[in-house]
């Protein structure tokens, strides 16, 4: 029974990207040609591809998934620099992100009547009531750092403060009528309540206390400005783009064949499947280079996954000052001829650790309520597209899934008293025009969150846990450092495909037997051929708060609390 060909994994969606709404296709010559202005990187990877399956390389759908985030990236985009008298490409190129900021609300830290204000000892030349408050961002999941906050705050406009006074709840409008900048980060805003000069006398002190906030929330207004009056002040803006390095790397497969296999090959790729395939794979060159390509396969799987950088040169935001002292790529015989500088391909853990996105739990019970509340602020980040986005991915090893399956199952139906049936939905992705299911995943409600969880396996998560089941020092138990959760939205992640090469090379042809006398008079060479194949390539984010990693984690049931509301 032949293999099925590689899948293209399609999961862009104008509801919300999941895996559980991805179509996989079969990645077969006629869909290449189907695609049209497919660039030549895609092209020569897809090949590969198909070529892989048809030798016997078995199956793996993680891998098929990452390789469908495969999109070319051109030579112009990569940084270029002049070194003496040399142009140079580097290993690396900049991408421009816009980041979104959000002012809505403010925290005030401290406050106190202005120095100004009438019958406070100063030069009265303010109203009585003017209050002066310390304001910063504060620490809202949700809140965007702004530099000089100060200039969010415009003379004339009016605010709103939240806060109590005593042990009622206060909301206040008052307007702006001063603000100076204390560190960039934080502001005094002067603010008058709005009363005339008359009627903020005859208020009495409880009455007054509700104008001057020490602490609480301040969300921004609009002003009231007349026609007739003079103003002109500037809404603050920030520039939302930023730059990122993606780093490049280039590996290599290499494999030697014979004419049989170069001509059964031929026959397979050009769709003459029965009657050869079947001697095609007993070939033992082909079993041979079947087994190297599947080894190749899994070690770039594992480098999109764990790739480090290459030393402490390599680093982002010193990456046009550095580069030069990277490792150097000479000529064979010219050794003071520098072609290039080498760098590593930064993978998809390195690069959500180093950008905090990853919640270690040290080897603690995996607690559901945490990541639920990190999956809420992670969906959140992800609607800034426009996007619904109401499912949540998550992939793990099978007996983590079980763990997290027993309890949420027993969860809903204390927290809501839920027909489990209506509520859990079992669901599969399954290959377009055939029976061959490749995901399986069970798909939970969470109203407190309003958006559902999809949990995946997958055997790339279980063979790393069972890896680390005695791999400690002097029997310690580490498994715990082996499990894991990726929370991923695949369509952030892009696969960038630089320059791809293939380079064929024979022995003992027609051009060494007409140059070799041993040969000449030999009919049937046995000719060998050497295949070299290279792929320059990265991995690249859009936004990292859309992404998340889980490890670290026991084999004890997961912590959730349950505590439903109970109708009296």
């Amino acid at each position: 029974m032949s293999l099925l060909p590689p899948r293209i994994v399609s999961i862009s969606d104008p509801s919300g990207c999941s895996l559980t709404r991805a179509t996989a296709t079969p990645l077969t010559l006629d869909l290449i040609e189907a695609m049209g202005t497919i660039e030549y990187q895609q092209e020569a990877l897809f090949s590969r591809m198909i070529e892989s399956r048809a030798v016997g390389v078995i199956p793996n759908t993680l891998h098929d998934l990452l390789t469908s985030r495969i999109q070319p990236v051109g030579k112009d985009e990569f940084h270029r620099t002049t070194i003496g008298k040399q142009s140079m490409i580097a290993p690396f190129k900049y991408r421009q992100r816009e980041r979104n900021y959000a002012s809505s609300w403010f925290r005030i830290t401290a406050g106190a009547l202005n120095a100004n204000a009438l019958g406070n000892g100063g030069t009265d030349a303010l109203h009585a009531s003017a209050w002066d408050m310390v304001v910063d961002v504060g620490g809202a999941q949700f809140a965007s750092p702004l530099p000089d906050v100060y200039r969010y705050f415009l003379p004339g406009n009016h605010i709103t403060v939240e806060h109590k006074a005593a042990t009622a709840a206060v909301t206040a409008t008052m307007k702006i009528i001063a603000v100076a900048d204390i560190d960039g980060d934080t502001c005094t805003v002067t603010v008058q309540a709005p009363y005339t000069p008359a009627g903020w006398a005859a208020l009495g002190a409880p009455d007054k206390a509700k104008f001057q906030p020490e602490w609480g929330v301040l969300t921004l207004l609009t002003n009231n400005v007349s026609d007739y009056e003079s103003w002109c002040h500037n809404q603050p803006w920030n520039n939302p783009n930023e730059l990122l390095v993606d780093w490049f790397q280039t590996s290599r497969f290499s494999r030697a064949t014979n004419k049989e296999y170069e001509e059964m090959l031929g026959r397979i790729l050009h769709g003459e499947l029965n009657g050869f395939q079947k001697n095609f794979k007993y070939i033992d060159v082909v079993k041979r280079n079947a087994m190297m390509r599947q080894e190749y396969q899994k070690q770039w799987m594992n480098a999109v996954w764990f790739n480090g950088r290459i030393s402490e040169i390599q680093i982002d935001n010193l990456a046009t000052a550095n580069f030069t002292d990277l490792e150097q790529v000479v000529d064979p015989e010219d050794p003071s001829c520098v072609y290039e500088y080498k760098a590593n391909a930064v993978g998809l853990h390195t690069q959500l650790v180093e950008n905090s996105r990853r919640l270690d739990l040290a080897g603690g019970d995996l607690d559901l309520d945490l990541i639920f509340n990190a999956a809420y602020v992670m969906q959140r980040n992800r609607k800034l597209d426009g996007k619904p986005h109401d499912r949540i991915d998550m992939m793990t090893d099978r007996f983590t899934k079980d763990r997290i399956d027993q309890i949420l199952i027993s969860y809903l139906k204390a927290q809501y008293g839920y027909d489990i049936q209506q509520h859990v939905t079992k669901g599969q992705v399954v290959v377009e025009g055939t029976n061959v299911i490749d995901w399986y995943y069970t798909m939970y409600d969470i109203p407190k969150h309003a958006f559902q969880i999809c949990i995946f396996t997958h055997p790339f998560f279980d063979d790393r846990l069972d890896a680390f089941g005695d791999a400690g020092a002097a029997g310690a138990d580490i498994t715990p450092r082996g499990r894991m959760i990726v929370m991923l939205d695949w369509d952030d992640i892009v696969i960038g495909a630089g320059d791809v090469n293939t380079v064929h090379r024979e022995y003992k042809g027609d051009i060494t037997a007409n140059a070799n006398s041993t040969w000449s008079c030999v009919m049937k060479l046995n000719t060998k051929f050497y295949d070299l194949e290279s792929s320059q390539w990265d991995v690249e984010f859009g936004d990292f708060n859309r992404h998340l990693i889980i490890e670290n984690f026991s084999d004890s049931c997961p912590d959730i609390i349950s505590s439903p509301c109970v109708v009296s």
